[in-house]
């Protein structure tokens, strides 16, 4: 295993044996852990937590929630990313040993609790839903020492994370790190990563990677993680990856990967733990409104909205532009609502037309002269 190729990495072996009576599953893995600085002690640790996480992983690929089958890498918080103990009931290491390429190995075989995972799945799965099932675009911008590249690296990596939370997420990919509206997507998750070719050492060799014929680099990554109607970003991660290869591409790929493969549990907490926060309290609804006379009298139309929404916590103008007046809403009901009511009410005295609704985005027109005329008596 050449130096950089793999940080931490999981092998899965052995038979697989179900106790549905205790809903357990007892899954033998392996972790591997480089040994960085001749750290024995922490590659040990390091190479452990994997194979406690890996089990608790491949738990998770065996579990059928009420709306879809989960797929194995849908870990869903940080209790099961970084805290496995909460589903693993007992383990035991059954091999330690270190190879000739600096790399610890530790095997476990473990008890998972396949019972509470299935509780926390569903959980997931009812808050995606509650938020309004958001469109996911992964937007990641690649350079190599400063240069753009047109790899794709980060951007697939990202919606390969995303996407394996659950069936439930629409999740796309973007090249370019340039501004996305809510017409696109609900939740964007940026990618920012710059590639430099290095020379590292082999642990405890005294030799390079170089010598080998093999080239090496590493990543910095930082990630950010917001919804398109909210301003401030709900996660900012930051990171560095290292690689080895055959040639400098190869090696910035594995670099690129291993830094994406460090982040995607935290990655994975951010946005469940949002989607939890969207689905059960305020929510925020961009609301465009369309049709003669909006720009005529905003502060008028502004109290038609505010009397004519429904179960609103405030709303904020945010101006006029050809022809369409945008409000920001916060409401403890979603978009959908928001036009249901307006479906059966209108708007005072004006029909309302939809004409688009998603999770967060809600534009319509107003088929009347003086859309105001209600809120005016």
């Amino acid at each position: 295993m050449g130096f950089g190729r793999v940080l931490l990495c999981f092998t899965l072996c052995g038979s697989v044996c179900v106790d549905a009576a205790d809903v357990t599953q007892r899954i033998r893995t392996t972790g591997i852990a480089v040994v960085e600085n001749e750290n024995l002690v922490r590659a040990v640790e390091q190479a452990r937590r994997a194979a406690l996480r890996q089990a608790v992983e491949e738990g998770v690929g065996v579990l059928v929630t009420s709306t879809t089958q989960v797929r194995n890498f849908a870990v869903i918080d940080d209790r099961i990313l970084t805290a496995t103990k909460g589903y693993v009931r007992s383990y035991e290491v059954v091999e330690q040993r270190v190879d000739d390429e600096g790399g610890c190995h530790v095997t476990v075989e473990a008890i998972v609790d396949l019972g509470q995972l299935h509780e926390d799945l569903a959980a997931l799965e009812l808050a995606a839903v509650g938020a309004g099932l958001p469109r996911v675009i992964c937007v990641a911008e690649e350079t190599l020492a400063g240069e753009p590249l047109a790899w794709g690296v980060v951007g697939a990596e990202l919606q390969r994370i995303v996407a394996g939370m659950s069936d439930l997420l629409e999740v796309g990919v973007a090249g370019v790190a340039g501004h996305i509206d809510s017409s696109q997507a609900e939740l964007v998750v940026r990618g920012i990563a710059d590639v430099v070719p290095t020379q590292a050492p082999i642990p405890m060799s005294g030799r390079r990677v170089a010598d080998t014929g093999l080239t090496t680099a590493a990543a910095t990554l930082s990630l950010e993680i917001g919804w398109v109607d909210e301003t401030a970003p709900v996660g900012l991660l930051a990171v560095a990856g290292r690689g080895a290869g055959a040639s400098p591409r190869a090696a910035g790929e594995r670099a690129l990967r291993h830094a994406v493969g460090l982040l995607a549990d935290s990655l994975r907490a951010i946005i469940a733990e949002d989607l939890r926060r969207r689905a059960f309290s305020i929510r925020v609804v961009d609301v465009v409104v369309e049709g003669p006379g909006v720009a005529t009298d905003l502060d008028g139309l502004t109290r038609a909205l505010e009397t004519g929404l429904g179960p609103i916590q405030s709303l904020m103008p945010r101006g006029v532009e050809a022809g369409q007046a945008r409000f920001e809403v916060r409401s403890t009901v979603g978009a959908f609502d928001l036009a249901r009511h307006l479906s059966v009410r209108g708007l005072d005295s004006a029909a309302v037309e939809i004409q688009q609704v998603t999770a967060n985005r809600l534009r319509f027109a107003l088929r009347s002269s003086d859309p105001t005329e209600g809120a005016q008596e």
